[in-house]
Protein backbone atom coordinates (compact mmCIF):
# COMPACT_ATOMS: atom_id res chain seq x y z
CA UNK A 1 0.00 0.00 0.00
CA UNK A 2 2.75 2.55 0.79
CA UNK A 3 4.21 1.64 -2.49
CA UNK A 4 1.85 2.64 -4.10
CA UNK A 5 1.17 5.82 -2.30
CA UNK A 6 4.93 7.06 -3.07
CA UNK A 7 4.38 6.23 -6.88
CA UNK A 8 1.01 8.53 -6.71
CA UNK A 9 3.38 11.01 -5.22
CA UNK A 10 6.02 10.82 -7.43
CA UNK A 11 3.89 11.03 -10.44
CA UNK A 12 2.11 14.05 -9.32
CA UNK A 13 5.74 15.52 -9.46
CA UNK A 14 6.69 14.35 -12.37
CA UNK A 15 3.50 16.16 -14.37
CA UNK A 16 4.21 19.11 -12.27
CA UNK A 17 7.76 19.35 -13.58
CA UNK A 18 6.43 18.50 -17.21
CA UNK A 19 4.07 21.74 -17.03
CA UNK A 20 6.89 23.54 -15.92
CA UNK A 21 9.90 23.22 -18.17
CA UNK A 22 11.93 25.62 -16.94
CA UNK A 23 11.38 24.94 -13.28
CA UNK A 24 12.64 21.52 -14.56
CA UNK A 25 15.71 22.53 -16.32
CA UNK A 26 16.54 24.92 -13.43
CA UNK A 27 16.13 22.20 -10.99
CA UNK A 28 17.86 19.40 -12.80
CA UNK A 29 21.02 19.21 -10.84
CA UNK A 30 19.53 18.79 -7.66
CA UNK A 31 17.24 16.17 -8.89
CA UNK A 32 20.16 13.91 -9.47
CA UNK A 33 21.12 13.79 -6.00
CA UNK A 34 19.14 11.09 -4.15
CA UNK A 35 15.55 10.55 -3.32
CA UNK A 36 15.46 10.39 0.76
CA UNK A 37 12.74 8.80 1.94
CA UNK A 38 11.00 10.50 4.56
CA UNK A 39 9.78 7.92 6.78
CA UNK A 40 13.42 6.23 6.65
CA UNK A 41 14.88 5.27 9.85
CA UNK A 42 18.17 7.82 10.50
CA UNK A 43 20.86 4.48 10.65
CA UNK A 44 22.42 4.76 7.89
CA UNK A 45 22.72 0.94 7.31
CA UNK A 46 18.84 1.39 7.04
CA UNK A 47 18.49 4.50 4.70
CA UNK A 48 16.40 3.84 1.34
CA UNK A 49 17.58 6.10 -1.14
CA UNK A 50 16.04 6.29 -4.41
CA UNK A 51 18.29 7.77 -7.36
CA UNK A 52 16.58 9.92 -10.20
CA UNK A 53 18.08 10.12 -13.73
CA UNK A 54 18.61 13.36 -15.05
CA UNK A 55 17.75 12.13 -18.61
CA UNK A 56 14.51 10.51 -16.99
CA UNK A 57 14.09 13.82 -15.62
CA UNK A 58 14.59 15.27 -19.55
CA UNK A 59 12.43 13.47 -20.91
CA UNK A 60 9.63 14.10 -18.65
CA UNK A 61 10.15 17.83 -19.64
CA UNK A 62 10.27 17.36 -23.42
CA UNK A 63 8.01 14.60 -24.06
CA UNK A 64 4.53 14.89 -22.60
CA UNK A 65 3.31 12.09 -25.16
CA UNK A 66 5.29 9.43 -23.44
CA UNK A 67 3.39 7.22 -20.93
CA UNK A 68 4.42 7.86 -17.64
CA UNK A 69 2.89 4.39 -15.97
CA UNK A 70 6.29 2.60 -16.96
CA UNK A 71 8.14 4.70 -15.34
CA UNK A 72 6.09 5.02 -12.85
CA UNK A 73 6.26 1.36 -12.21
CA UNK A 74 10.17 0.98 -12.60
CA UNK A 75 10.29 3.78 -9.73
CA UNK A 76 7.92 1.65 -7.52
CA UNK A 77 10.01 -1.29 -8.18
CA UNK A 78 13.33 0.51 -7.49
CA UNK A 79 11.47 1.71 -4.49
CA UNK A 80 10.00 -1.68 -3.61
CA UNK A 81 13.59 -3.03 -4.30
CA UNK A 82 15.48 -1.01 -1.76
CA UNK A 83 12.88 -1.02 0.67
CA UNK A 84 13.17 -4.69 1.00
CA UNK A 85 17.18 -4.39 1.18
CA UNK A 86 16.37 -1.77 3.89
CA UNK A 87 14.26 -4.32 5.93
CA UNK A 88 16.56 -7.22 5.19
CA UNK A 89 19.30 -4.86 6.70
CA UNK A 90 16.94 -3.97 9.60
CA UNK A 91 15.69 -7.68 10.29
CA UNK A 92 19.58 -8.70 10.04
CA UNK A 93 20.82 -5.91 12.58
CA UNK A 94 17.93 -6.74 15.16
CA UNK A 95 18.92 -10.63 14.97
CA UNK A 96 22.58 -9.22 15.42
CA UNK A 97 21.41 -7.18 18.38
CA UNK A 98 19.21 -9.79 20.00
CA UNK A 99 22.10 -12.27 19.66
CA UNK A 100 24.26 -9.69 21.37
CA UNK A 101 21.31 -9.19 24.36
CA UNK A 102 21.33 -13.13 24.70
CA UNK A 103 24.96 -13.27 24.99
CA UNK A 104 25.26 -10.33 27.52
CA UNK A 105 22.25 -12.28 29.45
CA UNK A 106 23.88 -15.72 29.09
CA UNK A 107 27.26 -14.34 31.13
CA UNK A 108 25.33 -12.69 33.48
CA UNK A 109 23.49 -15.92 34.45
CA UNK A 110 27.20 -17.43 34.15
CA UNK A 111 28.07 -15.14 36.95
CA UNK A 112 25.69 -14.82 39.13
CA UNK A 113 26.26 -19.33 39.11
CA UNK A 114 29.66 -18.41 39.03
CA UNK A 115 29.15 -16.62 42.75
CA UNK A 116 26.59 -19.24 43.95
CA UNK A 117 29.21 -21.62 43.11
CA UNK A 118 31.72 -20.02 44.86
CA UNK A 119 29.51 -19.17 47.62
CA UNK A 120 28.42 -22.72 48.15
CA UNK A 121 32.58 -23.93 47.83
CA UNK A 122 32.82 -21.60 50.87
CA UNK A 123 30.24 -22.94 52.76
CA UNK A 124 31.82 -26.13 51.96
CA UNK A 125 35.08 -24.92 53.15
CA UNK A 126 33.60 -23.37 56.03
CA UNK A 127 32.25 -26.85 56.87
CA UNK A 128 35.30 -28.55 56.56
CA UNK A 129 37.32 -26.11 58.42
CA UNK A 130 34.86 -26.45 61.36
CA UNK A 131 34.96 -30.06 61.28
CA UNK A 132 38.75 -30.07 61.44
CA UNK A 133 38.58 -27.99 63.70
CA UNK A 134 36.61 -30.24 66.19
CA UNK A 135 38.82 -32.89 65.28
CA UNK A 136 42.03 -31.28 66.29
CA UNK A 137 39.81 -30.39 69.73
CA UNK A 138 39.10 -33.75 69.80
CA UNK A 139 42.47 -34.81 69.57
CA UNK A 140 44.07 -32.67 71.88
CA UNK A 141 41.65 -32.93 74.28
CA UNK A 142 42.63 -36.83 74.49
CA UNK A 143 46.23 -35.98 74.32
CA UNK A 144 45.62 -33.09 77.26
CA UNK A 145 43.67 -36.29 79.19
CA UNK A 146 46.25 -38.82 78.68
CA UNK A 147 48.65 -36.47 79.82
CA UNK A 148 46.43 -35.65 83.19
CA UNK A 149 46.72 -39.18 83.80
CA UNK A 150 50.52 -39.56 83.06
CA UNK A 151 50.60 -36.71 85.37
CA UNK A 152 48.44 -38.07 87.73
CA UNK A 153 50.59 -41.34 87.93
CA UNK A 154 54.02 -39.21 88.35
CA UNK A 155 52.50 -37.57 91.12
CA UNK A 156 51.48 -40.71 92.81
CA UNK A 157 54.81 -42.30 92.23
CA UNK A 158 56.15 -39.79 93.87
CA UNK A 159 54.22 -39.60 97.18
CA UNK A 160 55.13 -43.27 97.44
CA UNK A 161 58.64 -42.18 97.22
CA UNK A 162 58.04 -39.45 99.63
CA UNK A 163 56.54 -41.58 101.96
CA UNK A 164 58.65 -44.62 101.79
CA UNK A 165 62.11 -41.24 102.15
CA UNK A 166 59.64 -40.09 105.66
CA UNK A 167 59.22 -43.82 106.51
CA UNK A 168 62.89 -44.26 106.47
CA UNK A 169 63.92 -43.77 110.02
CA UNK A 170 67.30 -41.24 110.35
CA UNK A 171 69.63 -43.81 112.98
CA UNK A 172 70.28 -42.17 116.60
CA UNK A 173 73.86 -41.82 115.84
CA UNK A 174 73.18 -39.53 112.89
CA UNK A 175 70.75 -37.25 115.18
CA UNK A 176 72.32 -33.61 116.19
CA UNK A 177 73.53 -34.02 119.88
CA UNK A 178 75.60 -32.49 122.55
CA UNK A 179 78.48 -35.31 122.79
CA UNK A 180 81.82 -35.27 125.08
CA UNK A 181 84.41 -34.58 122.66
CA UNK A 182 87.93 -33.65 123.93
CA UNK A 183 89.64 -30.67 121.48
CA UNK A 184 92.09 -28.52 121.55
CA UNK A 185 90.73 -26.55 118.94
CA UNK A 186 88.91 -22.93 119.68
CA UNK A 187 85.50 -22.89 120.62
CA UNK A 188 83.36 -22.59 117.28
CA UNK A 189 85.87 -24.53 114.98
CA UNK A 190 84.26 -27.48 113.15
CA UNK A 191 86.00 -30.63 113.02
CA UNK A 192 84.69 -33.21 110.06
CA UNK A 193 85.30 -36.99 110.97
CA UNK A 194 85.04 -38.50 107.18
CA UNK A 195 85.41 -41.91 108.46
CA UNK A 196 82.17 -41.71 111.08
CA UNK A 197 80.65 -39.21 108.81
CA UNK A 198 80.29 -36.98 111.53
CA UNK A 199 80.40 -33.01 112.06
CA UNK A 200 81.86 -31.37 115.27
CA UNK A 201 81.07 -27.95 116.29
CA UNK A 202 83.30 -27.51 119.70
CA UNK A 203 81.97 -25.61 122.21
CA UNK A 204 84.47 -25.79 124.91
CA UNK A 205 87.46 -28.27 125.22
CA UNK A 206 85.22 -31.31 126.29
CA UNK A 207 82.19 -30.80 124.47
CA UNK A 208 81.08 -30.45 121.03
CA UNK A 209 77.67 -30.39 119.25
CA UNK A 210 77.45 -33.47 116.64
CA UNK A 211 75.94 -33.58 113.87
CA UNK A 212 75.43 -36.61 111.11
CA UNK A 213 76.98 -35.83 107.31
CA UNK A 214 77.01 -37.43 104.10
CA UNK A 215 81.19 -37.22 102.52
CA UNK A 216 82.28 -36.94 99.42
CA UNK A 217 82.51 -40.73 97.32
CA UNK A 218 85.50 -42.58 96.93
CA UNK A 219 87.90 -40.49 94.28
CA UNK A 220 85.98 -37.47 95.73
CA UNK A 221 86.54 -37.08 99.35
CA UNK A 222 88.54 -33.96 100.13
CA UNK A 223 90.57 -33.14 103.23
CA UNK A 224 92.34 -30.39 105.01
CA UNK A 225 92.28 -27.08 106.86
CA UNK A 226 89.94 -24.00 105.24
CA UNK A 227 87.72 -20.76 106.87
CA UNK A 228 84.05 -20.13 106.12
CA UNK A 229 84.87 -16.41 103.89
CA UNK A 230 81.02 -16.52 102.87
CA UNK A 231 77.29 -17.47 104.08
CA UNK A 232 73.96 -17.86 101.77
CA UNK A 233 70.83 -19.24 102.66
CA UNK A 234 69.05 -20.74 99.50
CA UNK A 235 72.22 -20.55 97.52
CA UNK A 236 72.03 -20.67 93.84
CA UNK A 237 73.88 -24.15 92.80
CA UNK A 238 76.46 -24.21 89.73
CA UNK A 239 77.72 -27.43 89.06
CA UNK A 240 81.66 -27.42 87.94
CA UNK A 241 82.30 -28.16 83.99
CA UNK A 242 83.85 -31.62 85.17
CA UNK A 243 80.42 -32.34 87.03
CA UNK A 244 78.14 -31.62 83.52
CA UNK A 245 81.01 -33.85 82.23
CA UNK A 246 80.05 -36.67 83.76
CA UNK A 247 76.43 -36.12 84.13
CA UNK A 248 75.34 -34.33 80.72
CA UNK A 249 71.41 -33.78 82.61
CA UNK A 250 72.92 -31.38 84.56
CA UNK A 251 74.04 -29.08 81.33
CA UNK A 252 70.38 -27.41 81.91
CA UNK A 253 71.85 -25.64 85.28
CA UNK A 254 75.42 -24.60 83.84
CA UNK A 255 74.18 -20.79 84.29
CA UNK A 256 73.09 -21.74 88.24
CA UNK A 257 70.00 -23.47 89.61
CA UNK A 258 68.15 -21.08 91.83
CA UNK A 259 67.63 -22.02 95.35
CA UNK A 260 64.80 -24.31 96.42
CA UNK A 261 63.60 -27.89 97.51
CA UNK A 262 65.11 -29.65 94.55
CA UNK A 263 68.26 -27.77 94.88
CA UNK A 264 71.33 -29.90 95.89
CA UNK A 265 72.18 -27.14 98.20
CA UNK A 266 69.58 -27.26 100.33
CA UNK A 267 68.58 -24.61 102.43
CA UNK A 268 72.24 -22.84 103.31
CA UNK A 269 75.43 -22.79 102.18
CA UNK A 270 79.25 -22.51 104.10
CA UNK A 271 82.15 -21.73 101.58
CA UNK A 272 85.37 -22.89 101.74
CA UNK A 273 88.27 -21.07 101.48
CA UNK A 274 92.18 -21.64 101.84
CA UNK A 275 93.19 -17.95 102.09
CA UNK A 276 91.63 -15.69 99.07
CA UNK A 277 91.25 -18.89 97.05
CA UNK A 278 87.78 -21.10 96.89
CA UNK A 279 88.20 -24.79 97.04
CA UNK A 280 84.89 -25.47 95.67
CA UNK A 281 83.58 -27.61 98.29
CA UNK A 282 80.94 -26.43 100.56
CA UNK A 283 79.19 -27.74 104.36
CA UNK A 284 75.48 -27.48 103.19
CA UNK A 285 71.78 -28.67 103.11
CA UNK A 286 70.56 -31.88 101.06
CA UNK A 287 67.74 -32.29 99.51
CA UNK A 288 68.10 -36.03 99.28
CA UNK A 289 68.57 -36.49 103.37
CA UNK A 290 68.37 -40.44 102.82
CA UNK A 291 72.26 -39.77 101.94
CA UNK A 292 73.21 -38.84 105.12
CA UNK A 293 75.86 -40.89 106.44
CA UNK A 294 77.32 -42.47 103.41
CA UNK A 295 79.81 -41.76 101.04
CA UNK A 296 77.64 -40.02 98.31
CA UNK A 297 79.04 -36.68 97.36
CA UNK A 298 81.29 -35.04 95.07
CA UNK A 299 83.68 -33.85 98.40
CA UNK A 300 80.84 -31.90 99.65
CA UNK A 301 79.94 -32.01 103.12
CA UNK A 302 75.95 -32.73 103.25
CA UNK A 303 74.09 -31.97 105.74
CA UNK A 304 70.35 -32.12 107.23
CA UNK A 305 68.88 -28.93 106.06
CA UNK A 306 67.40 -28.18 109.76
CA UNK A 307 71.04 -29.16 111.33
CA UNK A 308 72.95 -26.49 108.35
CA UNK A 309 70.18 -24.30 109.34
CA UNK A 310 71.17 -24.42 113.43
CA UNK A 311 74.66 -24.30 112.21
CA UNK A 312 74.43 -21.50 109.54
CA UNK A 313 72.87 -19.58 112.93
CA UNK A 314 76.27 -20.32 114.99
CA UNK A 315 79.35 -19.76 112.50
CA UNK A 316 80.95 -16.67 111.42
CA UNK A 317 82.94 -15.32 108.97
CA UNK A 318 86.36 -16.77 109.45
CA UNK A 319 85.34 -20.04 111.41
CA UNK A 320 88.01 -22.22 111.44
CA UNK A 321 87.07 -25.80 109.70
CA UNK A 322 89.15 -29.09 109.53
CA UNK A 323 88.23 -32.17 107.50
CA UNK A 324 90.01 -35.29 108.42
Amino acid sequence: MKVHVWGVIVGLMAMLFVSSPTLAKATAGNLNSPFVNPLESEDADTAMTVPFDAGLVQAFGTSKTKSLSSDLFRLAEIMTTDRRRALERHHANRHERRAKRRAKRAERRAAREAARQKRRNKTTRVAVVETRKTQKAAVKKRVVTKKRVVTKKRVRKKAKRVAKKKVIQTPEIYKRTEVEYVSAEAPGTIIVETSTRHLYRVVDENTAIRYGVAVGREGFAWSGEATVERKVEWPTWTPPKEMIARSPKLKKWAKGQPGGPTNPLGAAALYLFQGEKDTLYRIHGTNAPSSIGHAASSGCIRMFNEDIQELYSQVTHGTKVIVR
